[in-house]
């Protein structure tokens, strides 16, 4: 037994965050970096005529809310970097997107669900020069009402400014290493904090053997790190429940097609969204995703034909899971009792989604806002 566990606790947890600094010990900052804007929601096309580019640096706040504005990057890569990943640091407070060659790649997002990071070279040749641009929106994950995206810094009047703008040398040592333990570090946590149902002798093995990962791993000497690591293995053998349950988790981003921000902020939210989870499938064979949306689909495949190409792409390898039944995911509760076109509608959208995908796909009521009595009956039709 731990004499102290809540010191022993921080004191894991701490070593945890030092750890994770080291996925991106090397960093070059974007230095010729130029923005248009703010401008409206631009159709990528659009904004490459734009004549308007100007330097920018790090501190420039951006606005109005709503507002969008472009950025072209271009920096060069060390060449000590040659054979490994570098990615880009984005961070604007702000929900963003990642454009290569005319294609929109990932979504960034800071404050909420923090998502900074995405891959724009696999494997580098040292040396070569860089190109990216951003799509930056004003607004963060919940739009711009009160309390949101609120800047972390006391000194910034709007809360959407550049704070970091680099690329950096990943460490896949480091970055497995590192959510290895974060991930057994919060389930701790959890059974401290849920301590009237947690399995005592569970939790008492689970810091004992963390606290002997952190005696283990030393930083600074990478000898230590495959030692520490097998300690983490080792707890992850334990299987609780494999015989009674099985659970599988698939990635589901309930967009809200009309909520806190405009229909347009919807579009760049579902291409920020599915951007992000094809390019999760390239690099995660085993990560599913579900979209349920007939609307969105309907978008993405007017709009941005290329992104509704890899969608079918991954839906033919199993990865995107096409769910649902339909148009939108609605709010139950203001839809009449007894509406005759629920029928034809509910056809439609299963037709919509049937000649996307080829197999049978099985209607069903999937997240909505709201559920009231009558909806078996509309189930019904």
């Amino acid at each position: 037994m731990l004499r102290h566990p809540t010191y022993t606790r921080d004191r894991i947890r701490q070593l945890v965050d030092r750890l994770g600094g080291r996925i991106y010990r090397e960093t070059v900052a974007v230095d010729d970096l130029v923005v248009a804007g703010p401008v409206d929601r631009l159709p990528f096309e659009d904004a490459q005529q734009r004549s308007d580019y100007r330097p920018t640096k790090l501190g420039e706040q951006f606005g109005p809310a709503w507002a969008t504005f472009w950025f072209r990057g271009r920096v060069n890569v060390p060449a000590k970097w040659r054979g490994d990943r570098v990615d880009l640091l984005w961070d604007s407070q702000s929900e963003a997107t990642l454009w290569g060659d005319g294609q929109s790649l990932q979504g960034l997002n800071m404050n909420q669900g923090n998502r900074p990071d995405a891959v724009l070279r696999e494997e580098a040749a040292g040396g070569e020069t860089l190109s990216f641009q951003i799509e930056m929106a004003c607004n963060n994950k919940f739009g711009v009402s009160a309390g949101n995206g609120r800047a972390a810094s006391g000194g910034a009047i709007s809360p959407f400014h550049l704070r970091q703008c680099a690329i950096a040398r990943f460490d896949p040592q480091a970055w497995s290493l590192y959510h290895d333990a974060l991930v057994l570090v919060q389930l701790e946590r959890d059974l401290h904090e849920d301590a009237s149902t947690t399995d005592k002798s569970w939790q008492g093995l689970l810091l004992s053997e963390l606290n002997r990962f952190a005696n283990i791993l030393d930083l600074d000497n990478r000898d230590t790190w495959c030692q520490a690591g097998e300690v983490l293995r080792g707890l992850y053998e334990h299987r609780n429940g494999s015989r009674q349950l099985e659970l599988t988790a698939i990635g589901h981003a309930h967009i809200d097609t009309a909520w806190l921000w405009p229909l347009a902020e919807t579009h760049r939210k579902c291409v920020r969204s599915f951007a992000t989870a094809t390019a999760y499938m390239r690099d995660y064979p085993e990560y599913r995703f579900a979209c349920s949306q007939a609307y969105q689909y309907e978008y993405i495949k007017n709009e941005h034909p290329d992104l509704y190409a890899r969608i079918r792409e991954r839906v033919e390898t199993g990865q995107w899971v096409p769910v649902g039944g339909t148009w939108i995911e609605p709010d139950c509760n203001i839809l009449p009792v007894r509406n005759p076109s629920s029928r034809n509608s509910r056809e439609k959208v299963a037709h919509s989604f049937n000649s996307k995908r080829g197999p049978e796909l099985r209607v069903r009521a999937q997240r909505k806002s709201g559920y009231f009595s009558r909806l078996p009956v509309l189930n019904t039709f």
